[in-house]
């Protein structure tokens, strides 16, 4: 595999494990009552989620522009956006409770990695 092409593997890999949790998560069997671990779990859901999409807004932004351009303002704010959003999945999936939430915590582990990593590229 090109060097080039493995962010798009990573991106469809985590896309792909989110909208599976989604499938999973609305189906209409075993509904468990809503307790508060459970809609934390869903919020943990919809951070992963949401730091998913800024992720995939930077790379088709950074793909778009030809590269990364430092301390951008696009750049900062998706950072500052998808940093908090990744780190708030993955404490919400771990006091969670749910059929989703060990996809959620490693989605949410693997944007929180990415994020530090585009933070602290020079």
């Amino acid at each position: 595999m090109n060097l080039h092409l493995a962010p798009i593997a990573l991106l469809i890999f985590l896309l792909g494990c989110l909208a599976w949790n989604w499938v999973k998560w609305v189906r209409p069997y075993e509904k468990e009552y809503p307790t508060w671990r459970t809609v934390t779990m869903a919020a943990g859901l919809c951070f992963a989620t949401i730091s998913s999409i800024f992720l995939a807004v930077l790379y088709e932004h950074t793909a778009i522009a030809g590269g990364s351009i430092a301390y951008g303002q696009v750049e900062l704010f998706c950072i500052r956006v998808g940093f908090p959003t990744a780190l708030l999945g993955l404490v919400a999936a771990r006091t969670g409770k749910g059929k989703v939430r060990k996809s959620v915590v490693v989605v949410s582990t693997v944007n929180l990695l990415i994020w530090y990593a585009a933070a602290m590229a020079p």
